[in-house]
């Protein structure tokens, strides 16, 4: 399957609950939000996926969220993975 060009939601978009964001296919239901939410990313129109490949994400905080800047979980990650590194360099 391969992600069509038609994508009615972008990120940094504020979506309601039931909003369609996107059509995987043509012969495929569109993919529709179960919440209200801001979107922060989408994958790139043409992009094949298979079945059940996540394509966007979504954050449930909605217009209070600044989708330009890295998660907290994900720079929770990243300082755990700076941590192992110069622990493992320092040997």
């Amino acid at each position: 399957m391969f992600l069509r060009s038609f994508r009615p939601a972008t990120i940094g978009d504020l979506v309601t609950e039931g909003q369609k964001v996107a059509t995987v296919s043509e012969d495929a239901e569109p993919l529709i939000t179960q919440i209200a939410c801001k979107v922060r990313g989408m994958v790139n129109p043409g992009l094949e996926v298979s079945e059940h490949f996540k394509v966007g994400d979504v954050d449930p905080r909605g217009a209070s969220v600044d989708h330009t800047t890295t998660t907290d979980k994900a720079r929770a990650i990243a300082g755990g993975v700076l941590e192992a590194v110069l622990t493992l360099t320092k040997r």
